[in-house]
């Protein structure tokens, strides 16, 4: 009863079916007493995810259309849509005219709001199949590459839908799943079971070379290119592997980027949710019929934690447009994809029931425990807090393999979040993957090093929680299979008993889990689905703000090094791997300071470049400063280079990202430089810089933000600095020992003047005025100087003057007198 009044699994059916004969708001209304946060835009600039690049502005902007998630890496290539915001405000809703229609749709069919699976991209699933010999084609696929636009055109033109026909190498040219050559720099990268989907031709070449006898020879094919145009691929970041079009007998070929393909594949999932609500914004948009409108919906995508790399997460921005678009780690999508109610009646789904059976059982079970305990007066003899289950999540694909441990908690009422989100917190624990031709086959390993994660990170979870809840496997119902059968057997041949007991039970999903997921996390992060909290202001009031109805507390999937070397780039001289961030490290996470110094590089060198222990390179850093090694350090700072790389497997090889850095080399320009001339850059002076520090950030899905923080000085600039600041700093002391010595030697002075003038006025009276009351008196004489103070010239004539006798001083006085 006390996990029901909180929302709790045995509510979430009742909740959740509900929902079928409900009209619902996507956010939850305020605590009570509590003035409501108002429209979507009040909420939203509240929930933004910011870490995907998201702005309030840009989110309202396409507030009134839908949100699309691809399953891009899925064998299916599904899609699914999250509707647009159903505005309340009345001023709100004239700003976004297409959101004032679907709110009037809405509010006219009396139907939930709730996702939208699609279906499949295409019938080509994300394969992109173009009509050979068709002047047509040529012309439309030319324009796009050429103009950027002209996609619906490629669509209704270019593309062969006749899946029969698509099967004829005469007919057809296929471009095979594109998406697997984002961010590969060159085909030497390519691991063999990808390159084996392709022909490669040229191994080397400018993406705008003339083309050779074996690129014409085949419709498609791959090759090594440049971005800026180079003869020969560089080795730096403007490699590129491309596509090479030879699809019209009579014309040149065309060179389009995998990032271009998958572009023409993105634009075709957009268009399809567009379709499914077009007909509502056309009521309110008078442009909502144009050519490539739907190009404006933003896009969101799931990543394999196999490919979760720099490279390939800027790649799929770009391909995407740039803007409004966000990425999401697979396995995550697919624990909240796998929570949703059935998209037919609206009913739990069976693992969302299995999970609320043992949640509730497993508390109830506990409260007993708990209230035992505390009627014996005694301590429990198990856990009594609540109770967070814990679920395996597993996903196979024709390139790769994955396993995620998941953890729930934040269980939240389902009137509050449309019916979808019935926990609030995920937790990744850990998450293993590999990128491999033969997946089912890595299983064995995959599990082993998961279990090894899971029991090292939660020791008790067995023996607490009962082991996980489920094991759940997603993907296309065949992989699906494929996949249960193996992990069946390599849990039954495990020597973990509590792994290996066969006590947990396998859960399926539908083909459209991952998309749907994405959908839901891609709402949240637009502000679409939110909770309402409560909080106390600075001045006592309280306000309802937004809250996310799903937060993802996100796991690495790749690991994050840098290595450095000292000799200017030689090649046998490059450093180990220091890892910066590793697997399983909670994400985003940075920024993390690298400090560079040309003193230290200097002793490095000096060293040999060994490694040094860090007493010891502090001392050498400390010997190589000053005016007189400034060679030795302006040509260690200047042979300084480093390199940012990137783990995506376990124990696999290190990948380059971005080009070799000089981390303590600067160039000098003009003010007349412009920042962007080829030539100004390459007439630049580079110079030694003393100093530097490189921050260097992670986002989820291995996405990498750097930036350089220097004062800009070269080392004799610096040298001189610490020079004029060491002579500053003592001369600074000296002054300060000057300026309040001074007033001590003053004071010491004037207090001794003071006694003297004291004593010499006592010894007046003593001689003047014998006997009388003047006569030893001390205190009188002490108020006389000090009455006369600045003035004693004038008292020692009046003392004279009344006395009629010379004021002498006092060891002037002769004891005769």
């Amino acid at each position: 009863a006390g996990i029901a009044a909180h929302g709790g699994p045995s509510a979430l059916a009742t909740h959740t079916a509900a929902h079928a004969h409900q009209q619902h708001n996507a956010h939850a209304g305020p605590p009570p007493g509590v003035a409501p946060p108002g429209s979507f835009a009040a909420l939203a600039a509240d929930v933004v995810d910011k870490g995907q690049n998201l702005t309030l502005r840009g989110v309202r902007g396409v507030a009134g259309l839908p949100v699309v998630a691809i399953d891009l890496y899925g064998d299916g290539g599904e899609v699914a849509a999250f509707p647009p915001v159903v505005e309340d405000d009345d001023d709100a809703a004239k700003k976004n005219k297409a959101a004032a229609a679907a709110a009037a749709a809405a509010k006219k069919e009396e139907q939930p709001r709730s996702i939208k699976y699609i279906g499949p991209i295409g019938k080509h699933r994300t394969d992109i199949v173009l009509k050979k010999d068709d002047d047509g084609t040529h012309k439309a696929v030319r324009r796009l590459l050429t103009k950027g636009f002209g996609y619906e055109t490629v669509m209704k033109t270019a593309l062969l839908e006749d899946e029969k026909a698509a099967e004829d190498e005469s007919k057809a040219a296929r471009i095979v799943k594109p998406h697997l050559l984002l961010g590969v720099r060159r085909t030497a990268d390519l691991d063999p079971a990808t390159l084996a989907l392709y022909k490669a031709a040229d191994a080397d070449g400018a993406a705008i070379a003339e083309e050779s006898a074996a690129a014409r020879s085949n419709a498609v094919t791959i090759r090594n290119g440049t971005l800026d145009g180079s003869a020969q691929p560089n080795g730096d970041d403007f490699d590129r592997v491309a596509f090479h079009l030879a699809i019209h007998g009579k014309k040149k070929g065309l060179t389009m980027l995998p990032d271009e393909a998958v572009g023409i594949v993105v634009a075709q999932a957009r268009r399809l949710a567009y379709k499914d609500y077009a007909e509502d914004i056309a009521e309110a948009d008078d442009e909502a019929d144009s050519e490539e409108s739907y190009l404006e919906v933003p896009a969101a995508i799931a990543v394999p934690g196999w490919n979760c790399s720099d490279a390939t997460s800027e790649a799929l921005i770009e391909a995407c447009g740039g803007s409004n678009v966000t990425l999401y780690q697979r396995p995550v999508a697919a624990a909240v994809g796998s929570l949703l109610p059935r998209s037919d009646t609206g009913a739990p789904s069976k693992l969302l029931q299995h999970v609320g059976e043992k949640l509730n059982a497993t508390n109830k079970e506990r409260q007993t425990r708990a209230r035992t305990a505390e009627a014996r007066g005694e301590e429990p003899d198990g856990p009594t807090d609540m109770f967070h289950p814990v679920l395996i999540y597993a996903g196979l694909t024709a390139e790769g393999l994955e396993m995620t441990a998941v953890q729930l908690s934040s269980i939240q009422d389902m009137d509050e979040v449309d019916g979808m989100a019935p926990f609030g917190d995920f937790k990744v624990i850990t998450s293993v993957a590999y990128r491999t031709n033969d997946p089912a086959g890595k299983v064995k390993q995959a599990l082993n090093v998961l279990t090894a994660n899971v029991d090292e990170m939660m020791p008790e979870l067995f023996e607490d929680d009962g082991g996980p809840v489920s094991i759940v496997t997603y993907g296309s119902i065949p992989s699906q299979l494929k996949l249960r059968e193996a992990m069946m057997k390599a849990l039954a041949a495990s020597s973990d008993e509590d792994w290996s007991s066969g006590k947990i039970p396998f859960q399926s999903t539908k083909d459209e889990c991952v998309a749907c997921g994405v959908a839901l996390l891609a709402a949240v992060s637009h502000g679409r689905l939110t909770t309402v909290v409560n909080e106390t202001r600075k001045d006592g009031k309280q306000r309802a703000k937004g809250k996310p109805a799903v937060v993802v507390q996100n796991s690495s999937c790749s690991a994050v090094g840098v290595r450095y070397n000292y000799f200017g780039g030689s090649d046998k001289k490059w450093s180990a791997v220091k890892t910066i961030f590793d697997f399983d490290r909670r994400v985003p996470a940075g920024p993390y300071g690298i400090e560079f110094s040309a003193a230290e590089c200097a002793a490095i060198r000096a060293s040999g470049g060994k490694d040094v222990e860090e007493e010891e390179l502090l001392e050498a850093s400390k010997k190589l400063g000053g005016a007189k090694n400034i060679p030795a350090r302006e040509e260690a700072a200047l042979d300084l280079r480093m390199q940012v790389v990137q783990q995506l497997e376990r124990d696999g090889p290190w990948i380059k990202v971005g080009d070799v850095m000089k981390p303590l080399t600067m160039t000098k320009k003009s003010e007349d430089d412009d920042e962007d001339d080829d030539d100004a850059k390459a007439k630049a002076e580079p110079f030694a810089c003393e100093e530097s520090i490189l921050e260097l950030s992670v986002n989820p899905v291995g996405m990498l933000t750097n930036a350089f923080i220097s004062d800009g000085q070269s080392v004799v600039q610096a040298t001189k600095s610490a020079r004029n600041s060491t002579i500053r700093y003592y001369v600074g002391i000296a002054a300060a020992i000057l300026f309040f010595g001074g007033f001590m030697v003053k004071s010491y002075m004037e207090e001794k003047i003071f006694e003297r003038d004291v004593q010499r006025v006592l010894a007046f009276y003593k001689h003047a005025a014998p006997g009388t009351i003047s006569d030893g008196d001390d205190r009188n004489a002490r108020w006389l100087v000090y009455k006369y103070k600045g003035r004693k010239d004038k008292l020692w004539r009046r003392l004279s003057a009344k006395y009629d006798m010379e004021v002498k001083q006092a060891w002037e006085w002769d004891d005769d007198d």
